[in-house]
């Protein structure tokens, strides 16, 4: 047991760095890390027979003897005489003021010096051991050895299920592979055979791209790698949405699983067919939009196109409206992954999406420099006031919302746009193509006959920079929890047992939940997931 107030010296009974083995799996070394920093502090981590066990110990490390016993951080009533030294911790204030204290103690200097230079050695012992030891600490992280990093854009030419590699990204992944088949120098000089060799091995294999912050369920997606030229990484457009991703500079990143255990299980839980097939509201992220969305739903305007479209999909796409929306198109993908399956909604997807591209592309549709003319006539509220505005507002809103003349040369692609859901929405066509009404950064209102298309006066630009960078800031704020809400995804689940690595984990300050377990030599028996990962028990 540990005696109040009685001096004592502790540290920690280490398992080797590398060294301590469960079975035949070596112990994570992140969690050696965190035995050794924990002996630093006096906490004894010790693995044995898949339990971890809690006490206090005599060091065995290089250890800082303290000029006067002080009390532990992380337990009140346990006096310590030594302290662990951590390599890359700052220990350098430690030493300093240890010295200070042993030279103002040895001294005989008057009581109150003594006094304050044993409080500032307590402080800062203090300070370095919630340094030594934080939340990071407990957070799983790797290295990946075989991975790369590109930026993205668009490759129709490949399957939903294909990324496109850079040639020298794709040598770099497999070349070891080839190496041990073929030989280093065939690799090593991209002969014909090395090259065919490589284009056979990646048609077989797969690759695990993610895009960060990982926030989707979807953002980490496995694909057939292709080798292609260039320095970009080629992407299916139809994927862009389940990464939350597109093609303005995005960046991926590729990794390689190099045991048939982890080939197996991305082939067969990271596909975007697994996706579909475990959870069917991915679908409505893996439909076609934006240009593809538009180009069908302009071609469905018509009879003739309508029924183009209904012999690629197989069935009605319009849900009984007078053209293709994005929830028409959702509802029927959706009932077709019910009937036939996840691998004709990719066939089915992937058809439409190139046949959409060509339909916008052939259409010619842009965006008119007079649009702003197409656009109803509204008399400005008087006087200028919020009520006012918003009454103005809701008059201009219904007037547009009731246009439908989808072929007008000037507003007809946009209106299509914004009603179809391939791209936009009503109150950006109305901020874009006619009057405002801005709140400064001073809480006052404006309003400005000139709309963004026609072009702004500097004070309109001004007004609106400023409300833009708020509004940005406020973004940036509610980022992750806005995004997971679009996207219907719940918060990260964490560790949720209640013994001693699980608690940690969840903790602000994991140094005094490990204090208190080892004061009382408590016993974590590594039940929980978080815990027997982080330690490196999970079975294969």
């Amino acid at each position: 047991g540990v005696t109040p107030g009685k001096p004592i010296s502790v540290s920690c009974r280490l398992a080797r760095q590398g060294q301590s083995a469960v079975g035949h799996r070596s112990v994570e070394p992140q969690f050696c890390a965190l035995t050794k920093k924990l002996a630093a502090a006096g906490i004894a981590a010790q693995l044995n027979d898949d339990q971890l066990r809690f006490a206090l110990a005599e060091p065995t490390d290089k250890t800082l003897k303290l000029a006067c016993p002080v009390s532990h951080p992380w337990l009140g009533d346990v006096a310590i005489t030594h302290v662990g030294l951590i390599e890359g911790v700052k220990t350098k204030a430690l030493i300093e003021a240890n010295d200070h204290a042993r030279r103002v103690v040895s001294g005989k200097a008057p009581t109150a010096l003594a006094t304050r230079a044993k409080q500032q050695l307590t402080n800062t012992v203090s300070a370095y051991f919630e340094s030594l030891i934080g939340p990071d600490d407990l957070q799983l992280f790797s290295r990946p050895v075989f991975g790369g990093r590109a930026v993205i854009a668009p490759a129709l030419d490949l399957k939903p299920d294909q990324v496109g590699l850079p040639e020298e990204m794709a040598w770099s992944l497999f070349g070891p592979q080839l190496s041990r088949s073929i030989g280093t120098d065939e690799v090593a000089q991209r002969t014909t055979k090395a090259t065919k060799a490589l284009d056979k091995t990646m048609a077989k294999s797969w690759v695990v791209v993610n895009r960060a912050p990982s926030v989707l369920p979807t953002n980490l997606l496995a694909f057939h790698p292709v080798r292609m030229p260039g320095n970009a990484m080629r992407f299916h457009p139809l994927c862009c949405p389940l990464m939350n991703a597109d093609f303005d500079g995005d960046q991926m990143a590729a990794f390689l699983p190099i045991t048939e255990a982890g080939q197996r299980e991305a082939g067969e839980k990271l596909t975007v067919k697994a996706h579909l097939e475990r959870d069917s509201s991915v679908v409505r992220l893996f439909c076609p939009r934006q240009d593809a969305q538009w180009g069908l739903s302009w071609a469905s305007l018509t009879e003739t196109g309508c029924e183009a479209i209904k012999k690629i999909a197989g069935t009605d796409l319009t849900g009984g409206d007078e053209f293709i929306t994005q929830q028409s198109l959702v509802v029927a993908m959706r009932n077709i992954l019910d009937r036939e399956g996840a691998d004709k909604v990719i066939d089915i997807c992937d058809q439409l999406q190139r046949h959409g591209i060509e339909l916008a592309r052939r259409s010619g549709a842009s965006i008119h420099p007079f649009a702003y003319e197409a656009m109803p006539v509204h008399i400005a509220p008087d006087p200028v006031t919020y009520d006012n505005w918003m009454a103005c507002y809701d008059e201009m809103r219904d007037a547009v919302e009731a246009m439908s003349d989808y072929q007008d040369s000037k507003i007809g692609p946009q209106l299509l746009s914004v009603k179809s859901g391939a791209r936009g929405n009503m109150h950006q066509l109305l901020n874009g193509m006619m009057c405002r009404c801005i709140v400064d950064h001073h809480g006052g209102l404006h309003y400005f006959d000139e709309c963004m298309l026609s072009g702004i006066s500097p004070k309109h630009h001004f007004i609106t920079y400023v409300g833009a960078r708020k509004g940005i800031a406020r973004m940036a704020l509610a980022a992750l929890p806005s995004i997971r809400s679009v996207y219907g995804v719940a918060e990260p689940a964490g560790p949720t047992g209640y013994h001693v690595l699980a608690r940690a984990m969840r903790s602000s300050n994991p140094g005094a939940v490990f204090a208190r377990a080892a004061a009382i030599k408590e016993v974590d028996p590594l039940v929980d997931i978080d815990s027997r990962l982080f330690v490196g028990l999970i079975d294969p």
